[in-house]
């Protein structure tokens, strides 16, 4: 599909109140946030690795864990610090702008949901199972945090077990 077809498919989508957004990782990475490859620095650091274009970043994070005998504190406190202060960024103020109720990310960060707030939308976040058994009655939005938040860091996506 080409992009202008895209884009009027989408557009058509989004005025039948059917279309959702996808935010990965780079959508922070304006705001001065590390892309997955330099969060895991280091630790492939520590470990002796050199991290390349195809190094498995998850079996990365997984097979440290397992040499600290299951100890995820450090890859805990990556998470809770590196996306402990984060910038709203013009991406997150455009998407927050559309009328757009679905949103999806694997980012730790509260970007996303902060922006939607900022533009005066009730957001209903949902970063774990038992969020996904609640709802928030009367909101413009739903935050779906597919790898959990950085509030909640131990309990973060990141590596294969998780």
């Amino acid at each position: 599909m080409d992009k202008n077809t895209f884009i009027h498919r989408y557009a058509d989508e989004i005025s039948k109140g059917n279309a959702a957004i996808f935010g990965g990782a780079g959508l922070s990475v304006p705001s001065g946030k590390k892309d997955w490859k330099t969060l895991m620095k280091p630790l492939a650091d520590e470990l002796g690795i050199e991290l390349t274009d195809s190094t498995d970043l998850t079996r990365l994070a997984q097979f440290y864990v397992n040499k600290k005998g299951g100890n995820r504190t450090k890859v805990s406190e990556l998470i809770l610090n590196e996306f402990n202060d984060i910038t709203i960024n013009e991406y997150h103020k455009i998407l927050s702008c559309l009328p757009i109720c679905t949103y999806w990310t694997t980012n730790y960060d509260h970007a996303i949901e902060d922006s939607l707030k900022q533009a005066g939308k009730k957001v209903a976040v949902k970063k774990n199972p038992m969020s996904l058994a609640t709802s928030l009655i009367g909101c413009d939005a739903v935050v779906y945090k597919m790898h959990g938040d950085k509030d909640d860091a131990e309990n973060c996506v990141l590596t294969e077990d998780d």
